[in-house]
């Protein structure tokens, strides 16, 4: 997730610190006595003052008994109101098929899904897809609690916020049941695509092929339910060179003829000519990605940029920058403007069709 060619994968999120909270009170009860001085009067009074005294003490000890109110369950915060959306209504309107969501410990997650929609509605972005989150410790962690915090944006931002299936482990011979359940259940084909799946990727030191025997499963049922598959492929990662990298791409795409195939980050330009159910993603605000001369490469072969489509931030910070495969952070406005500038070298046909309108007939929004 993200992770990029080679050293690029090497992804440098950052976590913010887990904040604890602690609650504690503490009470003290003082009880004073008058002093006995001599005679009935004072007898009286001293009586009087020590049944005062005990009195006070009893209602003490009793409000010390008393537990404290319980405070009422925190409540999610609402979701803000907003105007309702339309993509026809947008002036050059782009689609981000590429963000992921934030775990707990790296900060508020529907701070970040509302943060995330603020930034779209300024920035000129109809759409935004979720992939499952791209926080590596150590080595991957996968579960499909990523997929219950895609489901909660998507509930949170209906329209705005899409979702890819991938709250399972590739390697996993449990994965091609999950798999299936998963999306036999979704009667609202809320689930527009598997992945992004991490199989060669040097951030989360995964390698698995993708023409395994359980990938492979994976792709046939992804061809009967009608959904791409989405995936992270650095072909030299854990593999002899680039090519054999390449090949076993190469193998699965052309044993799931009905299966789509879409690598993420970088648009496989050696393939996809010869294949037409492989799709490419373009970074291009990343510099360190070709994708601006792979677009160029690509517009010699009939039907390619039809198959094409945005990695326009690759979100998956707390703070909303931009971080993945870059040195220096981008603001999400810097990301877009780049991705815009680079589009509008295109024709007006193409810039439309990456920047939107590709996405939207893959993932059946139309």
């Amino acid at each position: 997730m993200d992770e990029h060619e080679g050293e690029l994968g090497r992804q440098l999120t950052r976590r913010e610190a887990l904040r604890l909270f602690g609650f504690g009170a503490t009470a003290a009860v003082v009880a004073a006595c008058a002093p006995t001085t001599g005679g009935v009067a004072a007898s009286a009074g001293a009586a009087s003052t020590a049944a005062t005294a005990a009195t006070a003490a009893t209602a003490a000890a009793t409000a010390a008994a008393t537990p404290a109110p319980t405070a009422p369950p925190a409540t999610p915060s609402p979701t803000p109101a907003r105007t309702p959306f339309s993509i026809a209504s947008m002036a050059n309107p782009l689609i981000d098929n590429h963000a992921h969501p934030i775990v707990p410990s790296q900060g508020d997650q529907l701070k970040y899904y509302d943060g995330m929609v603020d930034l779209m509605d300024k920035n000129g972005v109809a759409m935004t897809v979720l992939h499952r989150n791209a926080e590596w410790v150590n080595a991957v962690k996968f579960g499909p609690e990523h997929d219950d915090w895609v489901r909660a944006a998507m509930d949170r931002h209906p329209g705005r916020i899409l979702g890819f299936l991938a709250g399972f482990d590739p390697a996993s011979p449990d994965a091609p049941n999950y798999v299936r359940t998963q999306l036999q259940n979704d009667k609202e084909r809320r689930w527009k695509a598997i992945g992004e799946l991490d199989l060669r990727n040097p951030g989360p030191k995964t390698q698995i092929p993708i023409n395994s025997p359980i990938m492979m499963q994976i792709h046939k049922i992804a061809a009967e339910f009608g959904v791409p598959v989405v995936f992270h492929y650095n072909p030299d990662y854990g593999t002899a060179n680039a090519e054999a990298g390449f090949r076993e791409i190469e193998d699965a795409v052309a044993k799931n003829p009905n299966t789509t195939f879409l690598l993420a980050h970088n648009p496989p330009a050696q393939l996809m000519p010869k294949y037409p159910n492989l799709w490419g993603e373009a970074t291009l605000f990343n510099p360190q990605f070709p994708s601006e001369q792979v677009l160029q490469q690509l517009s010699a072969v009939p039907g390619a940029l039809d198959r094409i489509v945005l990695c326009l931030t690759d979100l998956q910070s707390a703070d909303l920058k931009i971080t993945a495969g870059l040195q220096t952070p981008l603001t999400y406005a810097e990301a877009v403007t780049t991705t815009r500038n680079i589009l509008a070298k295109q024709s007006p046909d193409v810039r439309e069709k990456i920047g939107y309108k590709n996405l939207m007939r893959l993932l059946k929004l139309q």
